[in-house]
This record gives structure tokens, sequence and C-alpha cells, in this order.
């Protein structure tokens, strides 16, 4: 493989993520970007999710058990239960964040009651995945292009203002945890179960679209022979070391630190082989690096 077909092949991965982003400075276009999410999101509710009870947390989830139960729509539900939240919270959004989450959640609301709830699949795992798949992709969109459809996120972030010890994540697990444990007893525990796929499908999603598909393993290295790894990690697998400056909190030695990013996961296993053969006694810490951009990760069209 030569590095042109390198190259070229490093343009296609990301060249999506550059028209995104292009696409996402343009604030009509935003709004674009956001209708086409909310119309994604409700494609999967109305024929794949509503039908086969599968509510998989979050107001939507709410409004899936509220539809079955006493025939109240998914569209009013989620409406009727952002409002509240959305004027709790309006002051620590910004206004353009504000604008553009009021015209997702009215347009949510509206679509969601105006499309048929059609049951497309009598196969509830093909729901529950396509549902999950459509679902993630259009709050994905609608996160990407700076909107929101309100949700568990706001009562999260409302509750974590009185209980500061507990991360909103959590909160926002322990929501969607409960929604799901009531429709196992309203429901069957089978709805749950599928709820619980379909859940992890869209967050996997939402995760991918917002932070992106280049991802990689950040590693801090503490060694005494900082300029022979240095060498070694740029001579044999090809990446950047920034060299960072510190002291020895026992010694009060200065200290030079490094710090290297790598992609794959070959690349984190020769890292380590490559680092302990140059300094057995080396100290590594190692993280998930959500997103890279730079040279070696992303191609950046100019």
């Amino acid at each position: 493989i030569t590095v042109r077909e390198l190259l070229c092949a490093r343009e296609a991965q990301f060249f999506w993520r550059d028209a995104m982003l292009d696409f996402k400075n343009r604030p009509v276009y935003c709004y674009v970007g956001i209708a086409a999410g909310v119309a994604l999101c409700v494609l999967g509710l109305n024929f794949f999710l509503v039908p086969q009870k599968i509510a998989p947390g979050g107001f939507s989830g709410i409004g899936t058990i509220l539809y079955h139960v006493w025939g109240i729509s998914v569209g009013t539900t989620v409406l009727a239960l952002n409002i509240p939240f959305c004027l709790i919270s309006w002051k620590r959004m910004g206004r353009q964040f504000l604008a553009r989450t009021v015209f997702a959640l009215v347009l949510y609301s509206v679509a969601a009651d105006l499309c048929p709830v059609v049951n497309l699949s009598d196969d509830m795992l093909l729901s529950a995945v396509y549902g999950g798949l459509l679902l993630g992709v259009g709050l994905g969109l609608t996160f990407f292009f700076g909107g929101s459809t309100g949700g568990t996120d706001l009562v999260a972030a409302i509750l974590h203002r009185g209980m500061p010890a507990v991360s909103v994540s959590t909160l926002m697990f322990c929501i969607d945890f409960a929604i799901i444990g009531v429709s196992a007893f309203l429901f069957d525990i089978r709805s749950a179960l599928f709820a619980i796929l379909s859940l992890f499908i869209s967050a996997k999603l939402i995760e991918y679209i917002t932070v992106g598909p280049n991802r990689g393993r950040a590693f801090l290295i503490i060694t005494n022979q900082p300029e022979t790894v240095k060498r070694a990690v740029m001579a044999e697998l090809r990446r950047g070391v920034t060299g960072l400056e510190g002291v020895g909190g026992y010694t009060n030695e200065p200290k030079q630190i490094l710090l290297c990013i790598v992609e794959r996961r070959s690349e984190v296993v020769r890292l380590k082989e490559l680092v302990h053969r140059e300094d057995p006694l080396a100290f590594m810490m190692t993280w998930q690096a959500g997103e890279v951009n730079g040279e070696g990760f992303t191609y950046k069209r100019r």
C-alpha cells in the first residue's frame, strides 16, 4: 500500500466529518440537520419501538408506557414532561441552544403525534435493533447540530444540583433504568430486555456521531530514560511524543513526562513492550481519548 493510497483512504474516512462540520457552521442548516434527526427519532419510535411496547428509557419511554396504558400519544407526553424542566433550566442554557432545543422539542412532539404508529416488524429483536439505530442516529444528529429533545438529561442535571456527589451520567442511568423497570412490570420482562438492548445501541450511536469515529489511547509515561524512549517510539511506531516538565513528589527532582497517543489496539501493545524494553522501571498511565484530531489521526481538507 502506497502513501498516496493511505492518504486517499484517510480522506474518504473523514470526508463526511469535515462536510458535517462545514454544514454545522451555517446556522440555517443546523435547523435542517436537527429536523432530519427528529424525523429519524420519530420513525424509530412509531415504526419499531412503540408498536412492540419497547420503552428504552427517557421521556419517550414514559410516552410509550402511557400510550399503551392510557392511550395518550407519545408526542403529547414528551412535550408535557419537557415544558416544566425546560422552564427550570432555561437560565443555564445559552440563547442559541435554547432556541434550537425548543425547535427540536416542538417538532419532535408534533411529528410524533402526526406520524401514525405502524408495526413494521413482528420480530421484537429486529424492532429493538432498528428502533435503537434510528433513535441513536436521530438523537446524535440533533445533539451534533446543537439542539436537544430534552428528556432525562435535563432531569438529571437538575437533580445533580441537590446531589452534587452523584454524577449526571449516574442519575441518567438510574432514571432510565427505573423507566425500563416500570415497563417490565406493566408489560413483561421480555420487553424490558429488548429495551435495554435498544438503549445500548442508541447510546453507542449517539457517542459515535457526537464524539466521532476517531478515538485513541493516551499514554502518560514517567521514565528515567525519556530521550531513549522518545526516540524508540518515534522510530518504531512513527508516533509523535510530547515532553512535559514535571517534578518528582518524593525526590523533588525535575523529570520529563512523555505524552503519546496511539490509535490501534496493536499499537497499544507495542508501545507497552517498547517502553518496558527501554526502561523496565517506567511508570505508565493510560486512558481512552474520546476524540483525537491532528496529524496521524485525521485528514483535514485545506
